[in-house]
């Protein structure tokens, strides 16, 4: 047998029958021991710091000869002597620093039935009748939507004392206790990826995911940056406030208002720095309560100055004992610290573009004299240095600035394996036209049914809460649809939008879902893709249900419609073949009450 391997740092591989690395002095015959040694007695890396264990043993004081019973017949003392109690135990350190983090799941009032509420329990194939002794819980698929193997019979008024922490359809970890704890230099999470838009055109997008991560919710962000006429630009953004702001360039084009550099910069191996003034105006339909990607400007901002250059060997990372990365990048600077008024309000956006992970960090610069002078920007000041490198002062067209805010995605993890991608809403992948409602029922219909109490009413609204009427230019609000039935909703209720087939809509996985909550109490809402032929007859469909709350847990029903909704969606393949004409999108309550949905959901994976 012969075996050979090569050892890491150049060394040369050993031949049969002789041990590498033998340790110095070793006798002949012990060698193998030796080896052995060497290879597994080492010190573990991954071990913790410090562990404690201990154990112990105390005799119970009953029996012959002790405290009590000390004068028990042999008989008695089998019986009752001779016991102990064992224990064991053990003290560890740990290197994990988790910041707050809710790791419950949403929780009812405790109701006990008893003997009140049986119920017909075909869970595990077989039915048996039962008893609904408390409300404790059941899995949703178990009686919601059920088609086999169904808990049925449970009352009316059944919510579960204690739910799983991950009630979130379409997410990683849905219908588990699984959870991802964010240690302290967590800050926010970030990925850079292609998407093909219903147009054809090739996007960037860069989700900016907040704790809780690994999923989207409606305070989460992003950017998405395009290559179009000859520019690199950002387009559209939803920034960190959770609203959605589209950057018009001339002649009311989505794009290369706010641009980075040109693409002529990137054609010859020396980079070119320079400068431009681009017309911009920033749209923030959502606010606005307008229809994506809002209405085409007025006017225009004729003196926003972008200028750019190449930085070698730029420093990234290095926080939280992280290591320094030394990566080229690209470092547009967005803003006119001419204009007035700048000194005392104004601040410039940064950008860092480098090959590697593409954008790899963002900061905030503002003038000294603001950090001197404001608290707040004082503060922001000096928090930077504990999430980015790099952080002094700088100069910049005359004017001394300090970093003021910023974002370094350049740690990085390296997966086991692949894994699809976290749904994002990005509204150039949303197949359903008029998704936030902006241009009233246009586009979508419903159904009504034949008794009136039990129909559904719809009504469209502006929600001016505060951090809903924040940025409003002229606009009404955050708009959403309030719908629910003066009595019990029938079944038959459905709202409704459908897509044609076309070179966008072929077989594949598709995610569809809104983001929504209720008014009250906690409802249920249907969600569901249906294929039609040509004539409307249904040929396949894909569904599910969600329990919506009336808050998210990050921010409250009186500060915003929006930002206190739920993203609640699923992913599912669907399979479009020659029969298939349309996709029919459509939401049905599942509960009597009220519901908002601030925008819906079709989108196709094209990553």
């Amino acid at each position: 047998m012969d075996i050979a391997k090569t050892e890491e740092h150049g060394q040369k591989p050993h031949g049969c029958g002789t041990p590498a690395h033998v340790p110095a002095g070793a006798q002949l015959w012990a060698q193998y021991h030796a080896l052995t040694d060497y290879a597994l007695y080492q010190q573990d890396g991954t071990s913790r710091t410090m562990y404690i264990r201990f154990n112990g043993i105390a005799d119970l004081p009953v029996g012959r000869g002790k405290r009590f019973f000390g004068s028990a017949s042999r008989f008695v003392n089998e019986l009752i002597g001779g016991f102990h109690l064992d224990r064991d135990g053990d003290i560890a350190s740990d290197l994990l620093q988790p910041t707050s983090q809710t790791l419950w799941g949403r929780t009812n009032p405790l109701v006990i039935y008893k003997h009140k509420e049986p119920i017909m329990d075909c869970r595990s194939g077989v039915c048996d009748k039962s008893y609904l002794w408390y409300n404790g819980y059941l899995a949703p698929s178990s009686y919601i939507n059920c088609t086999s193997d169904c808990a049925t019979g449970l009352p009316g008024s059944y919510r579960p004392v204690q739910q799983f922490i991950d009630n979130t359809p379409g997410s990683r970890y849905y219908q588990t206790n699984d959870v991802l704890v964010t240690l302290a230099n967590g800050e926010q999470e970030h990925d850079s990826y292609p998407v093909r838009a219903l147009n054809g055109e090739i996007l960037i997008i860069n989700p900016f995911d907040g704790e809780p991560y690994d999923r989207y919710e409606p305070h989460d962000g992003y950017d998405i940056y395009r290559i179009a006429d000859g520019w690199a630009s950002v387009g559209e953004t939803k920034d960190g406030g959770g609203f959605s702001t589209t950057f018009f360039g001339a002649n009311c084009k989505p794009y290369n208002g706010w641009v980075f550099f040109p693409a002529s910069a990137l054609a010859s191996s020396q980079f070119k720095s320079g400068e431009a003034k681009m017309p911009i105006d920033g749209n923030y339909w959502e606010h606005n309560g307008e229809s994506w990607p809002g209405k085409c400007p007025a006017a225009y901002n004729e003196n926003s100055l972008t200028t750019w250059e190449f930085l070698h060997a730029y420093p990234f990372g290095g926080i939280g004992g992280n290591p320094v990365k030394r990566i080229d990048a690209i470092r547009p600077v967005h803003g006119s610290p001419n204009r007035p008024n700048f000194i005392t309000e104004g601040h410039l956006e940064v950008f860092y573009f480098g090959k590697l992970y593409g954008a790899t960090r963002w900061e905030t610069w503002r003038p000294l004299q603001q950090v001197r002078t404001d608290p707040k920007t004082r503060e922001a000041a000096a928090k930077v240095s504990g999430r980015c490198g790099q952080t002094g002062n700088v100069k910049y067209r005359g004017v001394q600035f300090a970093v003021t805010a910023c974002q370094d995605w350049s740690a990085v993890r390296v997966l086991g394996r692949p894994e699809l991608r976290v749904p994002w809403p990005v509204p150039d992948m949303n197949l359903l036209k008029n998704f936030h409602f902006g241009n009233g029922f246009a586009n979508w219909q419903h159904t009504t049914p034949s008794v009136p109490d039990s129909a559904m009413q719809l009504s469209l609204k502006n929600s001016t809460l505060p951090l809903d009427a924040r940025f409003i230019q002229g606009g009404q609000g955050v708009r959403y649809l309030a719908f629910g039935c003066a009595a019990e909703c029938s079944s038959a209720n459905v709202l409704y939008q459908d897509v044609p087939v076309s070179a966008n809509v072929t077989s594949g996985r598709y995610t569809f879902g809104a983001e929504a909550r209720s008014e009250g109490h906690d409802c249920t809402v249907r969600f569901a893709v249906s294929t039609l032929d040509s004539s409307g007859k249904i040929l396949g469909e894909q569904s599910f249900t969600a329990t919506l709350a009336t808050s998210n847990g990050k921010f409250n029903a009186g500060e915003s419609f929006h930002l206190s909704s739920e993203f609640v969606v699923t992913t599912v393949p669907i399979t479009i073949d020659s029969k298939v004409s349309f996709l029919r999108f459509s939401i049905s309550p599942g509960t009597s009450g009220t519901f908002d949905i601030v925008d819906a959901w079709l989108m196709k994976d094209t990553y």
